[in-house]
């Protein structure tokens, strides 16, 4: 009798449990699906990125499709959700880094992985929440990293370094910022070594961190073909182009909204006319550039109401931009080829015979005595 009593209890134990796992099991996965269907809200919301959001649908596709093909036990090859994104300032590579984050573990595609987790890991958790609470919530790891946190002055730091910056995106995304920085040799830095801890935690961590790499197109091309391991684990490219005017003029528009300002067809035209100029410097920095001018903007809009009506303006004047309102073109780099004085010395030397027999003699005002003074 006692020992059916204490089996009974036991099974109610066991139902009592597994009820808990699957009522945590469905929370898990509302709240998955909450930050999937919320991350791409987000990332159709983005302007001038078609390219680039297909080629994030298609990784999401080819994922879950390999996951669909596995159930059938049929063959796949292996796949990493590891990017490159390349690019110009300004085109939106971060923005859409965190997003890929959210994206992938809604999807499900990234779990966090078993690591020991160090004090400074620790000291950053929120008490309140379990891993899988911190897995599944919009609160996606996304360590952006750069050769500045990687690099030190101690042998074998760097390696160091870079590991723990995956095991500080575990589940989630580890974005590295100008990636082909981190190939560079200075000092004692060794860029093989660096690169082949990167390699090895890719794959290693290859369903709990995505690893991101960002930057300029031709430097990132150098970067993948440093290490024949990195080409083979980044098994996406996809490359953020410039936007154009109509786009950057959405970029604004959007902006405004969000700061309760609108735009006048004056001011609209004088942005797009600064804006053509702009594209043309080699400092022309996106999404970034339109930000800068419509805080500039702003500024100007605010001492010309005040100029004009003092404390007292009315609604439509403190939120109206217009023509006068956009500052105008006046570059401080223009990207300019600096004019080099001694750029044809060797012409003119040779034309004029202070250059004879493959000797150079320069005049006696260019000689400098032992003391380093003028003669």
């Amino acid at each position: 009798m006692i020992n059916n009593n204490f089996s009974q209890r036991n099974a109610e134990k066991n139902n009592d449990n597994r009820e808990v796992v699957e009522r945590n099991d469905v929370r898990i996965s509302n709240k998955k699906k909450k930050m999937y269907d919320e991350a791409m809200k987000e990332l159709n919301k983005l302007d001038g990125m078609e390219t680039v959001k297909n080629k994030i649908l298609e990784a999401l596709a080819l994922s879950k499709v390999f996951r669909a093909r596995e159930k059938y036990n049929l063959n796949n090859e292996q796949h990493a959700l590891h990017m490159i994104f390349t690019g110009n300032a300004g085109t939106g590579k971060t923005t859409v880094a965190r997003l890929v984050g959210k994206l992938f573990v809604g999807a499900g595609l990234l779990q966090k992985g078993n690591y020991k987790q160090t004090r400074s890991d620790l000291s950053h958790r929120n008490p309140f929440h379990s891993d899988d609470d911190n897995n599944t919530t919009s609160d996606v790891p996304f360590v952006e990293c750069t050769n500045a946190d990687i690099a030190s002055a101690f042998w074998g730091e760097d390696e160091k370094n870079m590991k723990k910056k995956f095991d500080q995106a575990n589940g989630g995304v580890l974005f590295i910022d100008e990636a082909y920085s981190m190939i560079s040799r200075s000092g004692h830095r060794s860029g093989e070594k660096v690169s082949a801890v990167m390699v090895a935690e890719m794959e290693n961590r290859r369903n709990s961190v995505c690893v991101i790499g960002a930057g300029y197109p031709s430097e990132m091309e150098e970067f993948i073909q440093y290490n024949t391991g990195l080409a083979s684990r980044f098994s996406t490219v996809i490359h953020f182009p410039n936007y154009t005017v109509p786009q950057l003029l959405q970029i604004a528009r959007n902006m405004c909204l969000e700061r309760d300002y609108k735009m006048t067809e004056g001011y609209i035209k004088a942005l797009a006319e600064r804006l053509e100029k702009e594209r043309l410097l080699y400092t022309f920095g996106n999404a970034r550039t339109v930000r800068n001018i419509l805080e500039e903007s702003i500024r100007k809009h605010a001492k010309r109401v005040y100029d004009q009506f003092g404390s007292d303006p009315s609604r439509e004047d403190l939120i109206t931009l217009k023509e006068e309102d956009v500052e105008a073109f006046n570059p401080v780099f223009k990207g300019e080829e600096i004019v080099d004085p001694f750029k044809d010395y060797y012409a003119k030397a040779v034309a004029s015979g202070l250059i004879s027999g493959g000797k150079a003699m320069l005049p006696k005002r260019l000689k400098f005595s032992n003391r380093g003074s003028h003669q």
